[in-house]
């Protein structure tokens, strides 16, 4: 795969999904172990 094209479509999603995903699930989750 092209990997230009491969990072575009990742830094789409992280731009556009990322917050979400870190809001919800990331946090939380690490923050049970930092705690």
């Amino acid at each position: 795969m092209d990997k230009n094209s491969v990072y575009r479509t990742n830094s789409f999603f992280w731009d556009t999904k990322g917050n979400d995903i870190l809001g919800a699930t990331a946090l939380p989750f690490y923050g049970a172990f930092v705690s």
